[in-house]
């Protein structure tokens, strides 16, 4: 047994009346150390927001003051995956609402960051059975995604600029970048398994800092120990902070508050991230549904093929005609581009932004921009002469994005 204490909190709230305001009034003073690793489930009788009705309307006073209970304790929902609401009043043209939350604190999220709510099947009650699945493991994707904390790390430069200053006799300057691109991403792959695993390292030093502590509490630190825990210390504090723009980078918060150097912080927001966004299930047209990922893979690329074969006429309400003047000269946009326009654009990107789906963002070019930007200037002049094919750098991802279809 591992001897992990954690608790349980079942909750069935009134359906109607001054009970339901009680109840919201005894939940939203809950007592409970942060530090806590706390699960609190069941049928609260409230929706968070209308669209957990099938139909317009709701109380939007009960809707508020539900939301501000869950605020007021810093709770974190963990969201239903394959089902939209948990309540039907079971009828011919069924009400259907979501009456039934899960939430944690940060503390669970951080120590169970797999925790899922899986839906069930209803054979009698008008609520749907949930299974919640609880993990410590978040599945890592393949694909190469460029770290931030990278370029603190002593040698990144080095073998950034010994990959993209290597010879490539490729003469079309599109496909010469995008060829770089490749070799460096191969390469940092390979640097990065060479660097010591952040925490670690991190668990690692604390250790033998508080070694050096235990060493004092019977005599006196010499001045080659003394000076070696301080540089541990500083040690520590570097390693602390890259863990910090690790995390950050998954939880993609853009403020941080002074002083919240703690990153358990980013690490709980980029669960919380990972969880929202991750499709648990997948079904096919014939309604069988699969949960490996090679299956759920091959219904996405069906799903696409097939909507991309396909056209929908489209009608423009704008007369465009009438929105462009002829009396303006325009002369100066066939003017060619110069490295100090194409420098001042690098500059004002904005940060942690990815271009485009070679894993490297707006950091890592604006940090190495003195290394690559030769190859930017032959690319941008070779575009304005018309000199280069541009399909190597068109890759993209596509998504579809349903829309609400105006009457």
């Amino acid at each position: 047994m591992s001897g992990e204490v954690w608790i349980l909190t079942n909750i069935y709230g009134p359906c109607q009346g001054e009970a339901r305001e009680r109840f919201l009034d005894w939940f939203k003073h809950i007592y409970m150390p942060d530090d806590m690793q706390w699960i609190i489930m069941g049928d609260f009788n409230y929706i968070r927001y209308p669209s957990n009705m099938s139909r317009s309307g709701g109380n939007f006073s009960d809707m508020l003051r539900f939301n501000e209970a869950i605020n007021a304790l810093a709770l974190v929902e963990i969201p239903l995956k394959g089902r939209s609401f948990t309540w039907t009043n079971m009828q011919t043209a069924p009400l259907l609402e979501k009456l039934d939350w899960v939430f944690t604190f940060e503390a669970w999220t951080s120590q169970y960051p797999h925790t899922v709510v899986l839906p069930l099947a209803k054979p009698v009650s008008d609520h749907i059975p949930c299974l919640i699945q609880i993990g410590t493991h978040i599945p890592k994707a393949n694909t190469f995604r460029f770290e931030n904390y990278w370029l603190q790390i002593q040698g990144f430069e080095d073998i950034v600029k010994q990959n993209w200053e290597s010879t490539l006799h490729i003469q079309d300057s599109a496909n010469r970048i995008t060829a770089k691109f490749k070799r460096l991403r191969k390469s940092l792959k390979i640097w990065a398994r060479s660097i010591s695993q952040l925490s670690s390292t991190i668990r690692a030093t604390n250790e033998v800092i508080l070694f050096f502590h235990t060493i004092e509490d019977f005599r006196t630190l010499t001045d080659v120990e003394s000076n070696g825990r301080n540089f541990l210390k500083q040690h520590l504090m570097h390693l602390l902070q890259l863990q910090k723009i690790y995390w950050q980078q998954r939880a993609t918060i853009r403020w941080v508050k002074f002083g919240e150097a703690n990153s358990q912080y980013f690490k709980a927001k980029a669960t919380i991230k990972c969880r929202v966004n991750h499709i648990d299930c997948l079904h096919d047209e014939l309604g069988n549904s699969f949960k490996d990922h090679s299956s759920k893979a091959n219904i996405l690329h069906h799903a696409f093929k097939k909507r991309l074969n396909t056209s929908v006429p489209t009608f423009n309400p704008l007369n465009l005609e009438s929105l462009l003047h002829t009396d303006v000269d325009f002369s100066m946009l066939e003017i060619p581009f110069s490295e100090e326009e194409i420098d001042n654009v690098i500059k004002e990107l904005p940060p942690d932004k990815a271009p485009g789906p070679d894993g490297f963002n707006t950091n890592f070019v604006k940090h190495c921009c003195d290394i690559i930007a030769s190859d930017f200037y032959a690319l941008i002049e070779d575009f304005y002469h018309g000199r280069i094919s541009l399909q190597s750098i068109k890759s993209s991802f596509i998504t579809l994005i349903p829309k609400r279809m105006l009457q």
